[in-house]
């Protein structure tokens, strides 16, 4: 759908074409808050992500190797800020399967608390990888299946992690 590298944000054209023009101010800005918010730098930060030099000189950001699902949970966790953000600023249409703070409690059972809990992307990665462990998943999925759990989307894993997010 779209995603954000070191060279830049990247939308797919086809997809692009279906959405309204509220669905696609709200894709662009969502996108480009994870340049300004430096989403990027906070996975190596966090130590989920490497940089990773090419042939051509340009660097890339890449999952650590083994750590693949801390950097799917910062994912969600980086999604979830961001799409709350341009709820609140009014920032065109949530798209269908967006994650929100609501989300979370789907994945989990469990709200996340921002009365007791910074709203941050950092703070919630570090309260879902209290409560979605890798291994978790009994190959069942979500009630109803994969991608049928309220709020999460199409495309989703096993566990109803949304599969659509490119952060990573």
């Amino acid at each position: 759908t779209a995603c954000v590298t070191t060279e830049g944000v990247y939308f797919y054209e086809p997809f692009l074409a279906g959405l309204n023009m509220n669905e696609v101010v709200f894709l662009v800005a969502h996108e480009t808050m994870h340049i300004a918010l430096g989403h990027l730098d906070q996975g190596v930060h966090l130590g989920v992500a490497q940089y990773q030099p090419t042939e051509d000189g340009s660097i890339r950001i890449l999952s650590v190797p083994g750590k693949e699902h801390e950097a799917r949970l910062l994912g969600i966790a980086q999604d979830v800020f961001i799409n709350e953000t341009c709820l609140l600023a009014g920032l065109g249409t949530l798209l269908e399967g967006g994650v929100t703070k609501r989300t979370l409690k789907e994945l989990t059972g469990e709200a996340f608390d921002t009365t007791t809990e910074p709203f941050t992307s950092e703070a919630m990665y570090h309260w879902l990888a209290a409560r979605v462990q890798k291994g978790d998943d009994d190959g069942k999925g979500p009630p109803g299946g994969p991608g049928q759990q309220p709020g999460v989307g199409k495309g989703c894993t096993p566990m109803g992690l949304p599969g659509k997010i490119c952060l990573l």
